[in-house]
């Protein structure tokens, strides 16, 4: 039986301590060290929102979205949001734990580094879903170069 916290009522949906440790488990094991938790129902609803458990040392290709705005909101650990120009310079990098709460307006270039050992976002982004868009500087995932990107990301001063 699940605890009082972890039980759903008609038209309420509880994400309680249970649901948050086996979505870190997940990311924990995931080659990508991270793992989402869709809170909305289809890919055509007009609120997209979304959990993202985070562990260091996951990469978040570089990306924006042309037709969207952005909103992060960090509820545990801590990360920085990067912002870089079109020919991939950073431009600023903020932690999120001095702003927890962070629009990116779309086409908007950027990324997340996790810098605490795990992290837990809620993202929202109006629907219905569209894929990120990519840079060509940016590594693909699982290369050589995403991972060269990150050691420099990780070194890259905040401002």
């Amino acid at each position: 039986m699940s605890s009082k916290s972890e039980v759903s009522v008609a038209g309420v949906e509880d994400v309680g301590t249970a649901k948050l440790t086996a979505l870190f488990r997940e990311a924990e094991s995931s080659p990508r060290k991270r793992a989402h938790l869709l809170l909305h129902r289809a890919p055509a609803d007009q609120v997209q929102r979304l959990l993202i458990a985070c562990c260091i040392g996951t990469y978040v290709r570089p990306h924006y979205h042309p037709e969207q705005w952005e909103l992060m909101s960090l509820l545990k650990g801590n990360a920085d949001v990067i912002t870089f120009n079109a020919d991939g310079c950073v431009v600023r990098r903020r932690s999120m734990r001095s702003a927890p709460v962070i629009q990116i307006s779309q086409n908007v270039l950027h990324t997340i580094i996790i810098t605490a050992p795990r992290a837990l976002l809620l993202e929202v982004k109006p629907g219905p879903f569209r894929p990120a868009e990519f840079p060509p500087w940016a590594p693909a995932e699982n290369s050589q170069e995403a991972q060269h990107l990150l050691k420099h990301l990780k070194a890259s001063q905040i401002g």
